[in-house]
């Protein structure tokens, strides 16, 4: 289903409102941004479709993955409202991009979103920060394969949700993740079994409390980030 939905993802860094993106009017009209509604599961694009739109997230989460040659899926990474889904792509899409719950898209014609970008510094900066977090994302995602055990790949996991779920708030603790433990799985090269088997080990070591609906209290940041170093949790242990 598409419907046309008010311009907004010229204003993308920027907290702002449907009314106040009149300011920026020229660059949203020149965009052409539509949207899109997305039911669970729906897939945006598959893995080596050819890319002719852009794609931000407005409402909702998407899975980014590949299936390999042996036919396993590694997902690569969650696009949460407000971010990009691929900006590298230029002649095929190398992931698969699905929606984990009902997600709002924005999509806009490749070829208008780069003209707006070359017209716009200030627009066109925040597509390199974009990007630029993008890549720290996946090189992080390769030490966690790569290197990590898999306590650690899982405190890492959970601060980087906390840090691109916290709305800019440092003292928010508290975490909804709405992907499946399968899903969680699936990126950090572990099995469902053995993140069931942390979450519990976390909770019990005071790091975390879960809670109903998916839902993560983080009670020791300090700790998580020194598993996710390959440290103990506290110090002295």
């Amino acid at each position: 289903m598409t419907t046309p939905l008010p311009p907004c993802v010229a204003c993308i860094g920027v907290s702002v409102t449907f009314e106040a993106c009149t300011a920026r009017s020229e660059t949203c009209g020149g965009l052409h941004c539509h949207g899109r509604l997305l039911a669970k599961d729906t897939y945006v694009f598959h893995q080596r479709d050819r890319p002719t739109h852009v794609h931000w997230v407005r409402r909702g989460l998407l899975r980014l993955y590949q299936t390999l040659a042996n036919g396993k899926r590694q997902i690569v990474g969650f696009v949460f409202p407000g971010e990009f889904v691929d900006l590298a792509a230029e002649r095929e899409y190398t992931v698969s991009a699905q929606a984990v719950t009902e997600t709002e898209l924005r999509s806009m014609p490749r070829a208008g979103f780069r003209a707006a970008a070359q017209a716009d510094p200030d627009f066109s900066f925040q597509l390199f920060v974009s990007v630029s977090e993008r890549l720290a994302r996946a090189s992080d995602l390769a030490l966690t394969i790569g290197q990590r055990t898999a306590e650690a790949s899982l405190a890492a996991f959970l601060i980087e949700m906390h840090d691109r779920t916290s709305l800019g708030d440092p003292a928010r603790r508290d975490l909804y993740l709405p992907m499946p433990r399968s899903d969680i799985a699936d990126h950090l090269g572990l099995t469902p079994e053995t993140i069931s088997r942390l979450f519990t080990r976390f909770a019990r070591q005071e790091l975390i409390t879960l809670c109903k609906r998916r839902g993560v209290n983080l009670l020791d940041l300090d700790g998580l980030q020194r598993l996710a170093q390959g440290l103990p949790a506290r110090q002295g242990s």
